[in-house]
């Protein structure tokens, strides 16, 4: 699935449905993957969209229990992740 394809209106409940809630991310511009917050952890994550695959792209540790990653955006090139810490 590209996100890039799929109509803007049906955008925000394709990603709720593939995340299990709303991300504060973005697709990558290749369209491969979608980052988001993992509401679980508070960790940074992506999301394959061609597997269904989630990795976590930060680990939280008791030192920094109750922070979490906050409205990331992908390189345009793909291969980086921006990301606010809170």
């Amino acid at each position: 699935m590209n996100l890039l394809t799929v109509p803007w209106f049906i955008v925000p409940s394709l990603l709720a449905s593939l995340l299990g809630s709303i991300p504060l991310g973005a697709p990558s511009p290749d369209g491969r993957f979608l980052s988001f917050v993992d509401t679980s952890t508070g960790d940074l994550a992506i999301r394959d969209l061609k597997t269904g695959e989630k990795r976590l792209l930060t680990h939280n540790t008791a030192e920094t229990k109750g922070q979490f990653a906050y409205f990331s955006v992908v390189s345009p090139d793909s291969r980086r992740i921006a990301y606010a810490w809170f």
